[in-house]
């Protein structure tokens, strides 16, 4: 375990945000960011992700199960995030961390064949998982990918979990051919209070949480330009009416008239948080 500052803008003044498994998050006092701290050693970093197993107060398993529900929803994104003309001639697609391979099986259906597929998955058993499906998918380390090599580049349900997002930004930039694209999917979480926050933190499988603008000045940062953001309703807020949020909020007002320290959940708040950027190389 160690000590660490924030990687958005190197600052060392925190106030406590939230703690479980044994770690805790902390907020930016600057900048807003969410991140663990202490963070865990780099070593137990690589194991857990390459076992799914994270260690703290219980054993945290976050390896889960293949799901056609997320190819339909992925489906159902692409046409909202690229105009398929974009994929006419032949390209290249790298998906960093393509678990069980959900999202190469909907590129396929949406890209077509023009399109080379490779995905990067240190779990074993997902990545063995993708290649029974007949998937081009192994475990090579970032840094033994050739310069400028891949049309596009996608990390899904990733950046929670990057020690150091700007040093990976870099590294995908690297490897990233002339305009070629990254395309980011993340949740916008850093700005809600924890009483808010949807469902439990995973710590520390997830090692922080960012606000869309933190993500924007960080791919700046790396020299990425026309930066574009999709949003989405966030699965893990359930979609209601106005009417049973009000009946949520009173409930939440009375509970903290009835006990002491409770703090107030917030059912107004924009659930609009599953974030989709896209941006392009210099």
């Amino acid at each position: 375990m160690k000590e660490i500052y924030c990687y958005s803008c190197n600052a060392d003044s925190y106030v406590e945000w939230g703690a479980e498994n044994g770690y805790r998050m902390v907020k930016c006092k600057n900048c807003g960011l969410l991140y663990v701290n202490p963070v865990p050693d780099d070593e137990e970093i690589d194991l857990a992700a390459k076992t799914g197993m994270h260690k703290g107060e219980t054993v945290l398993n976050v390896v889960s199960s293949f799901s056609e529900i997320k190819i339909k929803d992925y489906l159902e994104k692409l046409p909202l995030i690229y105009d398929k003309s974009s994929f006419r001639n032949s390209f290249t697609w790298l998906d960093i961390g393509c678990g069980y391979g959900e999202f190469i099986i909907a590129l396929k259906s949406f890209g077509g064949g023009n399109g080379i597929y490779k995905g990067i998955e240190p779990n074993e058993i997902k990545s063995n998982f993708a290649l029974s499906k007949g998937l081009d998918v192994d475990f090579t380390d970032i840094k033994d990918l050739p310069d400028e090599h891949f049309d596009f580049v996608s990390m899904l349900n990733v950046y929670s979990h990057l020690p150091d997002p700007v040093l990976f930004f870099n590294e995908i930039r690297r490897i990233l051919k002339k305009n070629g694209e990254i395309l980011i999917q993340t949740g916008d979480a850093a700005n809600l209070n924890r009483q808010d926050f949807p469902h439990t933190l995973y710590l520390p499988d997830h090692l922080s949480f960012a606000t869309e603008d933190i993500i924007k000045k960080l791919l700046e940062k790396s020299d990425y330009s026309r930066i574009s953001v999709k949003r989405f309703q966030h699965p893990g807020y359930h979609v209601m009416s106005t009417v049973k949020k009000l009946k949520k909020q009173m409930y939440e007002f009375l509970r903290s008239i009835k006990k002491s320290g409770h703090k107030k959940r917030n059912y107004f708040i924009n659930t609009d948080r599953d974030m989709w950027i896209r941006a392009q190389k210099n």
